[in-house]
């Protein structure tokens, strides 16, 4: 689910209004539907995809191999890169940076050896 944009609370308008309910009335207003969006966001699970700028990606690594990936837009873009699912393994280390066009990952599991697994990343762009 995709937030809207909160409509904002003038000066003017509180000013406008003589009594102390009137004002509360119109800070309310603008207030009350911006906490309702943001609580049914969260409890419909608000998603990375639509609310922050980037992709989600599923990519296979090897423990302590880096591998090298499009990032799927303009690598000067990217600001940062999370493992945001290890699927069952758990990662000790990992690692990312820009190498020319692409951008290059190492992760370490505690499993160790040639472990390998799909892992699904988060590419934030700016």
């Amino acid at each position: 689910m995709r937030l809207s944009n909160a409509r904002t609370i003038k000066t003017e308008d509180i000013k406008k209004q003589s009594d102390v309910d009137k004002k509360l009335e119109v800070i309310l207003d603008v207030l009350n539907p911006f906490i309702e969006s943001v609580t049914t966001a969260l409890n419909s699970h608000i998603t990375l995809s639509e609310n922050i700028s980037g992709i989600v990606k599923t990519v296979t690594i090897t423990h302590d191999t880096a591998i090298e990936i499009n990032p799927g837009a303009d690598v000067s873009k990217v600001v940062e890169v999370r493992i945001i699912n290890p699927n069952a393994q758990s990662v000790t280390a990992w690692y990312w940076a820009k190498i020319g066009s692409n951008i290059s990952i190492k992760a370490s599991f505690a499993a160790g050896g040639t472990t390998s697994a799909s892992v699904t990343l988060f590419i934030g762009y700016s």
